[in-house]
């Protein structure tokens, strides 16, 4: 969703801007903009970004998406912004762990923050949302060109150099800033899992028209629970002791995160930038080609990982993400339509019963 800016999201951005710019000797290209007159993205789950806008776009509310151009008037930079009091108080953080990415030369472009967060004044009203109470923070980095990568057709090549990469990475410099293993959705606690382990049970309650599938052995209603166990308690061990040395995994390589160029004259992209670090983190780095693959296809999994070990781990990865899917979609049991459920299983159980193979 794209919309304009509203008075005081322009304001604190300004101010942003203004910390940013003192930063230079001399005015900086691409700092001096009227950000009264921006286009808001609401895609995000913790933050919300403005993008300096021209007069037209805002007045036809053209979506233009963050990097999706690179046409004359394209900005420079753009304005990051917390949606929640725990984004604006993971801000510092994540600009610090920016910086200290930046000075290690990634083959690609980062959200370089052009100064420190700035926070609004308490109780500012930002009037886009009431439960937005919180001191919101916003800061001032580099545009990244780009969009994001057509799904199911990445060359397995090219996304298995971003995970040669990414696990090359010195990450002393990174020690201090990055996020904790399991950041995004927490650990699974036991309260956690005893909700998720009576999934079929509540489901078959609420509607007979969704019957558990029996057609995974590993993942009937009756052996469900021993499975999600196993995958669960095992990668928890990997996370506390782990099997392979933990290296840099960025925690959401999909979608407007990945910033892809086409290349004039040839059928592929070129991985331009890549945005959005705040879940990065000191992990198994099978992680990276099973986010990947939820982008670009599953079956392209075994291409992207080093070694067949580095594939197997990637498996019950993706099985642990089909639990997370599954215990999320438990907490809207109620709302969500039979016909969603039914995808939902179908996408979910093959890759448990996956996993579950490969465990033993």
């Amino acid at each position: 969703m794209v919309r304009c800016a509203t008075t005081a999201e322009a304001a604190l951005a300004a101010r942003a801007s203004h910390c940013a710019q003192a930063q230079f000797d001399r005015p900086a290209p691409g700092l001096d903009v009227d950000w009264s007159r921006s286009l808001v993205e609401e895609g995000g789950q913790h933050h919300l970004v403005l993008i300096p806008g021209t007069e037209t776009e805002i007045n036809t509310g053209t979506e233009t998406r963050i990097g999706t151009n690179t046409a004359p008037g394209t900005p420079t930079v753009v304005a990051r912004m917390s949606r929640t009091a725990d984004a604006a108080a993971q801000l510092t953080r994540t600009t610090e762990l920016l910086r200290a990415l930046h000075a290690l030369n990634l083959p690609w472009e980062l959200p370089l923050p052009l100064a420190g967060p700035v926070f609004a004044d308490t109780g500012t009203d930002f009037g886009t949302d009431p439960s937005d109470s919180h001191r919101a923070a916003v800061v001032v980095q580099r545009y990244v060109p780009g969009q994001a990568h057509p799904p199911h057709c990445g060359r397995p090549e090219d996304l298995r150099e971003i995970c040669r990469v990414l696990a090359a990475v010195d990450t002393t410099s990174l020690h201090p800033h990055v996020a904790q293993p399991f950041a995004f959705r927490g650990p699974w606690t036991p309260p956690k899992i005893a909700a998720l382990v009576l999934l079929p049970q509540r489901l078959e309650q609420r509607d007979s028209s969704v019957p558990w599938p029996d057609f995974f052995p590993a993942c009937t209603r009756h052996t469900f629970e021993d499975t999600a166990r196993r995958i669960i308690r095992t990668v928890h061990e990997w996370t506390e002791l782990p099997v392979v040395a933990p290296s840099l995994v960025h925690g959401d390589l999909a979608g407007h995160n990945m910033r892809w160029l086409p290349i004039p004259g040839e059928d592929r992209w070129r991985l331009n930038g890549i945005l959005d670090w705040d879940l990065a983190c000191l992990w198994d780095p099978a992680l990276n080609p099973a986010y990947l693959s939820l982008w670009h296809g599953e079956e392209k999994l075994g291409q992207l990982c080093l070694d067949d070990d580095e594939h197997h781990r990637a498996r019950v990865w993706l099985a642990a993400m089909a639990l997370e899917s599954l215990y999320d979609a438990g907490l809207r049991l109620e709302q969500i339509a039979p016909k969603k459920w039914r995808r939902l299983l179908n996408r979910a159980l093959p890759r448990l019963e996956r996993a579950a193979e490969l465990l033993g």
